[in-house]
């Protein structure tokens, strides 16, 4: 069984897949990183055999994740739901080692983690000129590890990229609810599959 998520590694959506894969499938499953959360819809309903995708939808500060859900409608390959997972999103500011707060110039990060701290992030004097998006969040720390050139930015990204990327978080829980949440479907290409269909994830 494929399981397919958001990448790289430290995504929201891996995290998730990750749980999904020890709770349903006791770890047998393979997890598949996609760059873009439409190559997940894309994959799961163009697999020769049984799989599932896992993708965000919805998120209680910055709304509807639009390229799922215009995937979704216009879907020809009538994927199926089989199950929906809420989960509490916190995001913080990464750096470099070496880097401090008052380094930091331009914030990269996924348009969903962007919109989630955008009262945050105008407090701290990062304007919309100042906000580029990435695919993912994971993709922005990686970016911010591996680009020893831009010393002056930052990702919002999750606490296990710290450790994956070798960063360090200058500021905590930036979003901008403290009950920011994202509802994750698990979707499938299979109708026989049946998985529970309402989780809640701290």
């Amino acid at each position: 069984m494929n399981i397919y998520c958001l990448g790289p590694e430290g995504s929201n959506g891996s995290q998730v897949a990750d749980g999904v894969n020890f709770e349903h499938f006791d770890g047998t499953a393979t997890l598949v990183l996609c760059p873009r959360n439409t190559d997940i819809l894309t994959s799961v309903a163009q697999s020769k055999s049984s799989a599932i995708g896992i993708v965000p939808v919805h998120n209680s500060i910055g709304g509807a994740v639009v390229d799922v859900m215009n995937w979704l409608n216009n879907d020809n390959h009538r994927l199926i739901v089989i199950g929906k997972i809420d989960r509490n999103i916190e995001h913080h500011l990464l750096v470099r080692q070496n880097r401090s707060l008052k380094d930091v110039q331009i914030v990269i990060s996924h348009a969903q983690g962007l919109a989630q701290c955008k009262e945050w992030l105008s407090r701290y004097g990062f304007s919309n000129r100042h906000r580029y998006v990435v695919t993912s969040t994971s993709v922005a720390a990686q970016i911010v590890s591996q680009a020893s050139g831009f010393t002056n930015v930052a990702a919002i990204a999750s606490k296990e990229c710290v450790a994956k990327y070798s960063l360090k978080i200058v500021a905590e829980n930036i979003e901008d609810d403290k009950k920011n949440t994202t509802c994750f479907h698990i979707v499938t290409n299979d109708s026989n599959l049946s998985l529970p269909l309402n989780q809640y994830i701290v």
